[in-house]
């Protein structure tokens, strides 16, 4: 038995995040926050895609 292959349609690389300043400022972590958050989402968005994928020709196969 062949092992599966996986291709990922990811079309989006990792944030570049901006530098910490020397103090505390609550506006660079709302901001370093916002950046993660956007990238975490596009994660999750091409992770579900992906297995959607992969989900549904596995149902075709079985009931075929």
């Amino acid at each position: 038995m062949a092992a599966p292959t996986y291709t990922h349609n990811i079309n989006f690389s990792a944030p570049a995040l901006p530098y910490a300043s020397p103090l505390y400022d609550p506006t660079y972590f709302n901001k370093f926050n916002d950046i993660l958050r956007i990238y975490f989402n596009q994660l999750d968005e091409a992770l579900r895609d992906g297995s959607t994928q992969v989900n549904s020709e596995s149902l075709a196969w079985f009931m075929s």
